[in-house]
């Protein structure tokens, strides 16, 4: 999953957070209460390379502002800043401020490797709710999103029109299965082995994998009778896609569609440089309904979250950048760097962003308690197997007793 923004937006929720969100706990303090130094500071600040032209633009706008503080950026990618604080933390080696994705916050938490969000009072009201619902651990809320994603279909639109694009995934099942491969070698492609995009088959009639707040540990919800009866429309999209789920990685599948090899494609926006890149003609939509439903069917969101570290001897001032990040003007520039969209409600213009938008209502933040790497790997082997023609319920009670504690 990779995940590529200056948000007036922590504090949308943050403020609507304290008085009308259940009684989350966070800090909404304005920033020029904290105790700031009047002397030279650096700040470091983690992330991936990906990123780093809007650290650097970001942090020179901040520094005009606040000249004395410089911000230095340091390249840590995004899957590596957990267990990297772990080590730099208390070593006295570690950053003020890095980015990880929403699903590590139980474990940052748990091992108190984070600041609780202090968001400032001129940015409340901004954040989108499920940013603020995908950083919030046990009522605190921790860090400051920059950023939130979901995936959606994209389509070729030299292959297949808008409107001959399935609706539903009964229909979609019928398309694949009648596919003109004149056409394309493929009908649709997605990463089949990878829960982030496979989740969506059991949400049938509300059914929430891992509980809608992704804290679920007594059961994953993938036993049921209502997820079970949307995993039987994930593996009838074999009759076309026929390959192993080894050989449907993301590269894989990214490729083919980027190589005009498939019609359709479950994305995120995280791909669509490789589709300018490729000349392709592409249009968005959200994805089909399952069953009976008439929505489209549910996703999982990420939120892409900067966590002031707990060891940092600059916490103050690693808030204020944070809270900076999160301006409209600094989320209107990590949009334009890097494609994703804003964690605020920031407007912003896009070919493919109101396909996203709206995809987003029907998401959910993916599972963050503090096993989740452990429930990564074994989603993501229970759903490989299903595909290659396992038993679904099978799978996921053996999955249930590998994880569920």
């Amino acid at each position: 999953m990779k995940k590529k923004i200056l948000a007036v937006a922590m504090a949308t929720t943050l403020c609507f957070g304290l008085s009308g969100c259940g009684g989350r706990s966070v800090a909404n303090t304005d920033s020029d209460s904290q105790k700031l130094s009047d002397e030279d500071v650096t700040i470091t600040v983690w992330e991936s390379e990906e990123v780093k032209e809007f650290i650097e633009k970001a942090g020179e706008a901040f520094t005009k502002e606040h000249p004395n503080i410089t911000v230095e950026y340091v390249n840590v990618e995004l899957g590596d800043s957990t267990s990297q604080i772990a080590l730099d933390g208390p070593a006295g080696t570690g950053p003020d401020l890095f980015a990880a994705p929403h699903d590590k916050v139980g474990v940052l938490a748990e091992a108190g490797h984070v600041k609780a969000s202090e968001l400032d009072s001129s940015v409340s009201g901004k954040v989108q709710q499920t940013c603020i619902d995908g950083l919030t651990y046990n009522g605190t809320m921790y860090g400051y999103p920059v950023s939130v994603e979901t995936y959606a279909l994209f389509y070729n639109k030299d292959i297949i029109s808008e409107e001959e694009v399935p609706k539903t995934w009964a229909d979609m099942i019928d398309y694949c299965k009648n596919y003109d491969t004149k056409k394309s070698d493929y009908a649709l492609v997605f990463p089949v082995g990878a829960g982030y995009y496979d989740v969506t088959f059991s949400t049938y009639n509300g059914n929430r994998p891992f509980g809608a707040d992704g804290l679920s540990t007594d059961t994953t919800y993938l036993t049921t009778e209502d997820s079970l009866k949307g995993m039987e429309q994930f593996t009838a999209l074999k009759t076309n896609l026929n390959s192993a789920s080894a050989d449907l990685s993301s590269s894989t599948v990214k490729s083919l569609f980027t190589n005009g090899q498939a019609a359709m494609y479950i994305s995120g926006l995280w791909d669509t440089q490789a589709f300018a890149d490729a000349g392709l003609n592409v249009g968005a939509t959200t994805l089909p309904s399952l069953l009976d439903e008439t929505t489209p069917s549910t996703s999982f969101n990420g939120t892409r979250a900067m966590f002031v570290s707990a060891y940092s001897k600059h916490q103050a001032e690693a808030n204020l950048f944070a809270n900076f990040l999160l301006t409209d003007d600094m989320q209107q520039l990590r949009y334009e760097v890097t494609g994703t969209l804003p964690a605020t409600d920031l407007e912003v213009d896009g070919d493919y962003v109101a396909a996203f938008k709206e995809q987003l209502k029907y998401s959910y933040p993916m599972f963050k308690n503090i096993d989740a790497e452990a429930y990564w790997a074994s989603y993501n082997a229970a759903v490989s197997n299903i595909w290659d023609g396992a038993d679904a319920k099978s799978e996921f009670e053996a999955m249930e007793e590998a994880v569920i504690k």
